[in-house]
């Protein structure tokens, strides 16, 4: 009776299986899965930075136009449009976005300005920004950046690599 009971417990552990190994099993089977979790998530972050960045760049430029008199007209030769890497406003808002301009270069960073008049008694601003009596002129500018950023993280066929358009965009009235 006793051999047929020993008999017995050997082949239950046969048929039951073991249990040594399955955690590290487990472990190798979701590990993959978690480190993608993570790295996307480090990476929706860098990109989310960035974009505060170069929307907080497009404020930058649009203060620097207001607040410097004239420099709403500093973007270029003909004051709106893509901004020169010289001008004062491309300047300011390079500064406030210095981590993004730094890593993809001044061909990847685009700044564009205009500006517009709309006079105090609802008419138009004339060609010299001047309104007809009784009227006021608003001049207003608009500053918009664009950035063209590189994605770090890619994992063939899950993450796509590739870059991703930024965008910036602010409006402020400028000061006289």
């Amino acid at each position: 009776m006793t051999f047929n009971r020993m008999r017995h417990r050997g082949l239950s552990k046969l048929v039951k299986g073991s249990d040594s190994g399955q955690a590290l099993v487990e472990a190798a089977l979701t590990m993959p899965v978690l480190l993608l979790l993570l790295l996307g998530a480090v990476e929706l972050g860098d990109v989310a930075y960035a974009a505060i960045q170069v929307s907080a760049a497009a404020r930058s430029g649009a203060q620097y136009a207001a607040m410097n008199g004239g420099g709403y007209m500093d973007c270029n030769s003909s004051g709106t449009g893509t901004c020169t890497a010289s001008s004062g406003i491309k300047q300011a808002a390079k500064k406030d976005a210095l981590r993004v301009y730094q890593r993809i270069g001044d061909s990847n960073f685009a700044v564009t300005a205009t500006h517009g008049c709309t006079c105090s008694n609802g008419t138009t601003c004339s060609v010299s920004l001047a309104c007809t009596s009784p009227g006021y002129p608003f001049i207003t500018v608009t500053v918009q950046t664009q950035a063209t950023y590189p994605i770090v993280a890619s994992v063939p066929g899950l993450i796509p690599g590739g870059t991703v358009t930024l965008h910036g965009y602010s409006q402020q009235l400028v000061l006289q």
